[in-house]
């Protein structure tokens, strides 16, 4: 679907992929921006691979994962919009944050 100046209202900065991991017990949590999805970022020795197995899940508006974020205890985070998000809402911190050809990713894990 199109807008009147001709972008897809699905690329809205608010849109996320969200996907739930189940495993041995614990739930991990995979965001990122909808933006990303497929692609790969190389620098140096390092690669970030946002494959569509593991984050193409749910697309939702980035204010729904709101309670996710705060309750989640193992998140896996790529993109600004929701590496932002994260910050804002005090589930991650700064320092926590890696980038890779300027795209941030970011790990919380809750103990």
């Amino acid at each position: 679907m199109y807008c009147l100046w001709g972008k897809k209202y699905s690329e809205s900065k608010d849109m996320m992929y969200f996907k739930k991991h189940m495993g041995q017990g614990r739930i991990l949590i995979a965001i990122c921006d909808e933006n990303l999805l497929g692609k790969t970022f190389s620098e140096g020795e390092y690669s970030l691979k946002v494959s569509e197995r593991f984050y193409k899940g749910k697309k939702v508006k980035k204010e729904e994962l709101k309670e996710t974020l705060k309750n989640s205890e193992n998140i896996n985070l790529v993109g600004k919009e929701i590496i932002d998000f994260a910050l804002e809402l005090g589930v991650l911190n700064k320092g926590s944050i890696l980038e890779v050809s300027g795209v941030p990713h970011a790990q919380v894990i809750k103990i």
